[in-house]
C-alpha cells in the first residue's frame, strides 16, 4: 500500500482509497486547505462560465415566467434589472463559495456531536470541520462535468439546470416552476459518493461500528431530502 505524502495525491486518493487517505489525515496538519481552495475555486467555474456566455435577455425572462408569473409587471420589471450578467456572475460566485463554507460547517458540528458516542474519539470540531473538504471532493468532478456541457454547447440558451449535470433534475429536464425542483436539484450522483466517503472517514476516525457510520454519514441528506419531498407534495 503507498503511503500518502502530500495533500494534493491525497485528493486524487481519496476519491477511490479513502480509507489510507483518512488514517493519514489524522495525524496530518493543515492539509485540508487544499481541498477547500480546489472545492471553492472549482465548482464556482460552472456559474461563471455559464453566466457569462448565457443569452442574459432569455434568461431574464425564462426565470421571470417560471418563477414569477402571478407577480406584477412593476415587480417584473425590478426582477429583470437586478438579473444583469455582472450581477448574477458576482452573485453565484458568492453564494456558492459562502454556501460551501456554511454547510460544511453545520455538517461538522453535527459530525463532532454524533462521533462523541465513541468514547475515545480525540477529534475536535476543526478536525471534522477538515474532513468535510475531503468529503465533499467529488463535487470536483460533478463541476468539470458541467463546466464541458457549458463550454461545449452550440447555443446560448443553455437551462440554468445546466449547472448542475449530475443532479437529478438535469436528468428529468425539471423546470424551475416545479415543486420539485429544489430537491431533484439536491439529489446529485456525488451525494451518493460523499455519503460513502463520510462512512469511510467516520470509521477510520472512530471505534464507531460500520453500519453506525454509514448511518451518521446518511442521515443528514436523508433529513434534508425528506424534508423537501414532504414539502414538495404538500
Amino acid at each position: 500500500m503507498r503511503d500518502i505524502t502530500n495533500p494534493l495525491q491525497a485528493c486524487r486518493d481519496v476519491l477511490f482509497r479513502p480509507n489510507p487517505v483518512f488514517a493519514r489525515l489524522a495525524s496530518a496538519n493543515n492539509w485540508s486547505w487544499v481541498p477547500f481552495f480546489l472545492l471553492v475555486i472549482i465548482s464556482t467555474l460552472p456559474a461563471y462560465a455559464y453566466f457569462s456566455s448565457v443569452d442574459i435577455n432569455w434568461y431574464q425572462d425564462m426565470i421571470i415566467n417560471q418563477t414569477m408569473a402571478d407577480v406584477s409587471p412593476a415587480e417584473k420589471d425590478v426582477a429583470r434589472s437586478g438579473m444583469t450578467r455582472s450581477n448574477m456572475i458576482t452573485l453565484t460566485l458568492l453564494f456558492a463559495a459562502i454556501g460551501m463554507i456554511l454547510v460544511n460547517a453545520v455538517l461538522a458540528l453535527y459530525l463532532n456531536l454524533m462521533t462523541r458516542m465513541d468514547s475515545e474519539n480525540v477529534h475536535s470540531y476543526g478536525d471534522w470541520y477538515g474532513m468535510t473538504w475531503w468529503v465533499a471532493l467529488p463535487g470536483v468532478i460533478g463541476a468539470v462535468l458541467s463546466l464541458l456541457v457549458i463550454s461545449f454547447s452550440s447555443t446560448d440558451q443553455l437551462p440554468p439546470e445546466a449547472l448542475n449535470v449530475t443532479s437529478l433534475a438535469y436528468w428529468l429536464n425539471l423546470p424551475m416552476s416545479s415543486d420539485w425542483y429544489s430537491l431533484l436539484q439536491s439529489v446529485r450522483l456525488e451525494s451518493f459518493w460523499t455519503i460513502y466517503l463520510l462512512a469511510a472517514g467516520i470509521s477510520q476516525w472512530t471505534r464507531i461500528k460500520s453500519n453506525n457510520s454509514w448511518l451518521i454519514a446518511a442521515f443528514p441528506y436523508l433529513l434534508v431530502w425528506s424534508i423537501w419531498a414532504i414539502s414538495a407534495a404538500i
